[in-house]
């Protein structure tokens, strides 16, 4: 069997080829891995049910337990761990940008609500309309906190759409 040049170019281009591609389908592979452990990681900490769902249905103007708002702190401080970034430029982009909004909502949260007084309870609420000496600044905190909270959800939801178009999120 005569094997002639052409063939054993050909031969060997394919060769390259297909060791190119299983490297990179393998490095594909571990990047799809690492963002499915980032996202379900992320998931347990901020579950689509927990504060999330909280702040996708309250009206702010209303009195609020802390403890019904406590995963979205604790996602700020696990967003500065190196590791707890997406290796998808796009999906990572969404994360901060869900860092960012959640980081908005708990600064407007912690200059606009105070604690109740009730005891065993932490419990807080933006000051009432009538304590207010302008019904327009009561309005004007009460519409924003609502729309940060509008702004968490929705960079949240981006960041779980995208994460299913690009097969990081299974169920």
């Amino acid at each position: 069997m005569n094997i002639t040049i052409i063939e054993l170019v050909i031969t060997t281009i394919i060769s390259i080829v297909t060791l190119f591609a299983g490297r990179y389908w393998g490095l594909h592979d571990r990047r799809i891995d690492h963002d499915k452990k980032v996202l379900n990681t992320m998931l347990e900490i901020i579950p689509s049910n927990g504060s999330i769902l909280f702040i996708r249905e309250f009206d702010f103007g209303g009195s609020f337990g802390i403890e019904s708002i406590e995963d979205i702190y604790k996602i700020d401080a696990f967003s500065k761990r190196p590791e707890f970034r997406f290796l998808n430029k796009k999906i990572d982009d969404l994360r901060l940008s869900l860092v960012q909004n959640i980081q908005k909502f708990s600064s407007f949260i912690g200059f606009n609500t105070f604690p109740l007084p009730i005891k065993g309870r932490d419990i807080n609420r933006i000051k009432q309309s009538h304590e207010f000496k302008d019904i327009n600044e009561y309005k004007k905190i009460h519409k924003e906190i609502n729309e940060l909270a509008d702004m968490v959800c929705n960079s949240y939801d981006s960041l779980i759409t995208s994460a299913i178009k690009k097969g990081i999120y299974t169920e």
